[in-house]
């Protein structure tokens, strides 16, 4: 099957917080997952982990606890990505804390790996994001581009354009949708499902500017070939 002209994946980011407790509990089966970690098959990596491909069993970790939004999975060379949608919906505690840890890790271990990667941690600086987000006034979405890595349309989890539109829907998320709480009455579903659905339809121009503009860069590198 040849590749198509743009390829993109929905990335979602897991709404998990265990505050250190499952992720210190099996430590050497993490390192093992880190260490082979874009070995595709998996692949026995050197040294005493081999062993534990042929154990009888292998105790395994929820990959979210070492990296909450799994770039990791899509960023395979292999793969060819050209634009990831991401949703961070990482438990934050509150609305008021920093919603953008979990992209910062994963572009700190795309550098450790040599990985393309947009350049995150510098945008962010450069637009005073920390400055928006401590007056509460940031945006929905963020596109993330470089040369040679794939773009990434970030959406946060947010209420902010979905309360103006709907005031009776003006609602704080964090700590009401919480990682351990696990029954949700159909109202406080309903209205978390709309304020999403809200968040994408009204920045969809962005989504299909960002596929124009790839698939402009793709025919421009055809050309040039």
């Amino acid at each position: 099957m040849s590749k198509p002209d743009i390829m993109f994946f929905l990335s979602w980011g897991e709404i998990f917080s265990t505050n250190g407790r499952v992720s210190a509990e099996y430590p050497l089966d993490v390192l093992i997952l880190l260490a082979s970690w874009f070995a595709l098959p998996a692949a026995p990596a050197a040294g005493k982990t081999k062993d534990s491909f042929h154990a009888p069993g292998m105790m395994l970790i929820d990959a979210g606890l070492a990296c909450n939004s799994p770039y990791p999975l899509v960023l395979h060379p292999s793969r060819q990505v050209d634009i990831i949608i991401s949703f961070d919906f990482s438990n934050r505690d509150d609305d008021d804390n920093w919603p953008f840890k979990h992209l910062v890790k994963a572009e700190r271990w795309a550098k450790e790996k040599n990985v393309c990667f947009p350049e995150i941690e510098n945008k962010l600086k450069a637009l005073n994001i920390r400055e928006e987000h401590q007056r509460s006034d940031y945006e929905e979405v963020y596109v993330f581009e470089g040369p040679n890595s794939p773009t990434i349309v970030h959406f946060v989890l947010i209420n902010k354009s979905f309360k103006k539109d709907y005031p009776a829907r003006n609602f704080r998320i964090f700590p009401d949708y919480g990682t351990f709480r696990f029954y949700y009455a159909k109202e406080e579903f309903d209205r978390l499902k709309l304020l999403v659905r809200h968040n994408i339809i009204e920045n969809r121009q962005k989504i299909i500017d960002c596929l124009n503009k790839k698939i402009q860069q793709k025919q421009s590198d055809k050309h040039r070939k």
